[in-house]
Order: structure tokens, then C-alpha cells, then sequence
């Protein structure tokens, strides 16, 4: 079995090889490249949550990227995966599966009145690796073992861009599926919005909207979830540096079980505030809002600046959050990216969010990430990342769901486009009422890239 594995690693490495060494790429502004890896890993993983990665193992790494772009057309798409051969412990020898296969499309065509683009995204990893790729996606953090696998198919249309109606639609479409040892549901959500806007004067828009999902999670004591809402609104800048945008709503959200039968209901009108001032260096920023929800109103509010710095941009907003029946709850977002130096940057963010997660309860998100890179010379680099999630309910009898990653790389270029890669990784996962769950890799390789 181990010899039909190298067998189809050998494969899969040398048919994107021969496929595109055999051809030239002609068309103006096409790109793709090809790397290919094998690294030796060994991956420890204890507490009651096991993914069943442990061990030492042989990884063939595949990363292909194609890129294309005209005047009126781009178009980006990433294929990566890996193929582990485990030298002991692990997986059986007989259970054959990519690891952690990633695709993701994106391509938009464009004229002077009109823009079409399409999103597409495949992707399976572990579970508790799953909160921190998407994160557009409002994902709950989910805990234990087992892999977690997502589509997602988002195309969307503006038309009259230049005119003085402009008419915005978009669809998207989410599968969120986990395997028999992952303890969550699977759920398809189908959601849609439409946004057209009239110029009435060059300081006065205004705008008519419309909102609706549905969210279907399989499981006899599950329920779905249907959302809408549709309103009016109007942006109007007051001067050259002042802007405010409002917006009213009629708001109806409801759930119902697998029979059909309506399990709760709200309705009510909601409505947004935003007010923003310009300055030399950033903008001042002001929002106000309410909502119904599922489980009732909930009211939002936020102050905000962000500042132009040397070497980067910094964005700071505080905010309180309150919900029927609940203490209101503060609300920090922080976001910086700054050059440290010449050969180092630094991304940081930290945000905070009111939502609803997949069991109906009132949950505030709390989200973090630091990413720094250091180009130490000419052919070596050293990069760190920390991620952070939690989801945190609020109310009597809360849960608490937190995931923890950090990691630690160091490249080094051999030349002729060969590299030395080496890393190691630390992933916590915690939840209220169970042990604690880590995982922690060690890895070493090499690999080389393919560009045409």
C-alpha cells in the first residue's frame, strides 16, 4: 500500500509538470506556477480529541497558482494539497486521502456600466483549524476531532456603475459539512441581497434593499433558520469632510424545525446611523444601529478612528453591544499594519462582534491574529503567526469555544528556485465542561517552483 502511495504522489507531482512544461503560456498576462515539496513531519497530539495525524510522516506538498488579467478581465486560482505517508502510527495504511485540500476561484469581467464576478471555495481541514480561513463567513468555532469541510459559490452583479442608477445583486451559497467524529451539524445556507441606488444630487444618495437567508442544518433536533429584511436609506455629505448614511428596515427572523413547524419568531424595524469626518490623517467615525433578531432587539453602537501612519495604518473603534434580557456588552476592534523596518512587517488584529451562533444563542465573537515576516538577507526569511477565536455566550448556562494557533517558519533559498522549508505549529482547543485538546507539528523539507 506504502508503494502505491509513492506511486501516486510520484503521479500527481509530474502530471501538472508535463501538462504545463509542455505547452507555452502565450496570452498576455497569464501566469502560473507549480511547487512542489516532501517534507519529513512528526505531529504529537494529546487530550480527548484526537484527529488521528500522530506520528512521523513523509509529506508530498502541491501548490499550483494560475493568474490572469486583460482590461476587462481577471481571473485567480489556487489548487493546494498534501499527501502524507505515515511511518508509524497515523491513519490505517488502507484509508488513502488528501490532507487539508484547498481550492479557491475568483474571477470578475468588467465594462464601463457593468461588473460580474464569481467566488468559489473548497476546502477540508481539521476541524479546529476551520475558524481561521474564512472568517467572512461568520463560522462558529467548533472543537474536537474530525475534519471540517466547506463550499462556498458567490457570484454577483453591478450595473450602471457610472450612472445615475446603480443596481447591486448577490447570491451566495455555503455547505458546511464535518465528518461522523466531528460533534457539530452540517448545514447549506442559501442567501441573497439586492441594493439598487438613484444620485439625486452630487451630495444626496439614496437606496432601496433587500436582505433573505435560509439556513438548513440536518439533525432530527435541529432547526433552521430563515432571515429577511428590506428598507430605505440615504447617504448625504454634508461637506467636503462630513458624510452621514442612514438606513430603515423591517426585520423578520424565525426558526422551524424539521416538520415545518415555527419554533420562535421576531419582527421589527431596525435601522442604522453612521457619521464620518474627515481628517489629515484618518477619519473620525460614528454608528449607531438596531435589529431584531431570533432572540429578540439588540442595539449597537461604536466610536471609531483610523490614522495614517509613516509606515502603516492603524484602526481603532469602541463599542457597546446590549440584547433583550442581557447586560450590554463592550466591544473592541483594533487592526495595525506597519513596516517595522525595510525587511519587516507586522499585521496585527483584534475584533469583537455581537452575533447568533448555530444553537440559537446570543454570542459575542472575538477574533485575533498576528502575522509578522523578516526578510533576514538575500536568501533567508523567517515569519510568525498567532490566531486566535473564541466564541463566548452570553446569558445564563454560556459556553465558551476557543481555539489557539501559533506558528513559526524559517525558509532558506538553495537557488535555482529550490528552498529549504522548515517550521513548527501549536494548536489549542478548549471548551466549557471538556479537557483541553493540542496539537503540535514539527516539520522539515525542501521544495521547488515551477513559473511559466
Amino acid at each position: 500500500m506504502r508503494m502505491q502511495k509513492l506511486a501516486l504522489a510520484s503521479s500527481l507531482v509530474a502530471i501538472p509538470v508535463l501538462v504545463l512544461g509542455g505547452r507555452t503560456v502565450a496570452q498576455e498576462g497569464l501566469a502560473a506556477s507549480l511547487t512542489i515539496g516532501e517534507r519529513l513531519r512528526v505531529v504529537n497530539e494529546t487530550g480527548p480529541d484526537r484527529d488521528g495525524d500522530d506520528g512521523t510522516s513523509a509529506v508530498t506538498t502541491l501548490d499550483f497558482n494560475l493568474t490572469s488579467q486583460t482590461n476587462t478581465q481577471t481571473l485567480g486560482l489556487s489548487l493546494n494539497t498534501a499527501l502524507p505517508l505515515y511511518l508509524d502510527g497515523g491513519p490505517d495504511d488502507d484509508n488513502f486521502e488528501f490532507e487539508d485540500p484547498d481550492a479557491r476561484l475568483n474571477y470578475s469581467i468588467e465594462s464601463k456600466n457593468a461588473l460580474l464576478g464569481v467566488n468559489a471555495i473548497y476546502r477540508r481541514t481539521d476541524v479546529g483549524d476551520g475558524i481561521f480561513f474564512d472568517e467572512d463567513l461568520n463560522q462558529d468555532v467548533v472543537t474536537g476531532g474530525g475534519t471540517r469541510t466547506l463550499f462556498s459559490f458567490a457570484p454577483s452583479l453591478i450595473v450602471g456603475r457610472d450612472g445615475p442608477v446603480t443596481s447591486e445583486f448577490g447570491y451566495r451559497y455555503v455547505s458546511d459539512t464535518f465528518s461522523e467524529t466531528a460533534d457539530s451539524s452540517d448545514s447549506n445556507t442559501n442567501a441573497a441581497n439586492a441594493r439598487i441606488s438613484f444620485r439625486i444630487s452630487p451630495v444626496l444618495d439614496t437606496f432601496v434593499f433587500a436582505r433573505y437567508s435560509e439556513e438548513e442544518r440536518e439533525g432530527t433536533t435541529q432547526t433552521d433558520r430563515i432571515t429577511s429584511a428590506y428598507g430605505v436609506g440615504a447617504s448625504y455629505a454634508l461637506n467636503p469632510v462630513t458624510n452621514i448614511r442612514a438606513s430603515f428596515s423591517f426585520d423578520d427572523d424565525e426558526t422551524v424545525d424539521q416538520a415545518g413547524n415555527v419554533v420562535s419568531s421576531n419582527d421589527g424595524l431596525g435601522f442604522e446611523f453612521d457619521l464620518q469626518r474627515a481628517r489629515p490623517n484618518g477619519t473620525y467615525r460614528l454608528s449607531l444601529s438596531r435589529e431584531e433578531t431570533i432572540n429578540g432587539t439588540r442595539y449597537n453602537t461604536s466610536l471609531g478612528r483610523n490614522i495614517e501612519l509613516p509606515r502603516g495604518i492603524l484602526d481603532a473603534s469602541l463599542g457597546l453591544s446590549k440584547n433583550d434580557g442581557e447586560s450590554v456588552e463592550p466591544l473592541f476592534n483594533i487592526s495595525l499594519s506597519r513596516a517595522v523596518s525595510e525587511t519587516s512587517q507586522l499585521n496585527f488584529r483584534f475584533s469583537q462582534s455581537a452575533s447568533i451562533n448555530d444553537a440559537d444563542n446570543n454570542v459575542i465573537r472575538t477574533r485575533a491574529s498576528v502575522d509578522y515576516t523578516y526578510q533576514i538577507n538575500t536568501l533567508s526569511n523567517l515569519s510568525a503567526g498567532l490566531q486566535f477565536a473564541d466564541d463566548n455566550e452570553t446569558g445564563a448556562g454560556a459556553i465558551d469555544e476557543r481555539t489557539l494557533s501559533v506558528n513559526l517558519n524559517y525558509n532558506y533559498a538553495l537557488g535555482q528556485e529550490w528552498d529549504m522549508v522548515s517550521g513548527v505549529s501549536f494548536r489549542n482547543e478548549k471548551s466549557t465542561g471538556s479537557l483541553d485538546s493540542t496539537t503540535s507539528t514539527v516539520f522539515v523539507g525542501l521544495q521547488k517552483r515551477f513559473d511559466w
